[in-house]
């Protein structure tokens, strides 16, 4: 998978879990990745703030590549 294929799917991922997926749903359709699965074990760990922060660290990747007019 690409750079830019991975930092999409982390996006998906993210995004994923902040509209209320949660575990392997998180995943959807993509194809895992060592990145993404990281990544969903992360955010279904069991201490509150350490998702927050990991969520809070993706959004801030999405914002900041909107803000460039891209998303990967």
């Amino acid at each position: 998978m690409s750079n830019e294929s991975e930092r999409f799917a982390a996006a998906y991922v993210a995004t994923s879990y902040l509209l209320g997926c949660r575990g392997e749903g998180l995943i959807g359709g993509l194809v895992a990745t060592p990145r993404t699965s990281a990544l969903v074990a992360e955010l279904s760990g069991e201490d509150k703030s350490t998702r927050a922060k990991v969520l809070a660290g993706e959004l801030a990747r999405i914002v900041r590549a909107l803000e460039q007019r891209r998303l990967t």
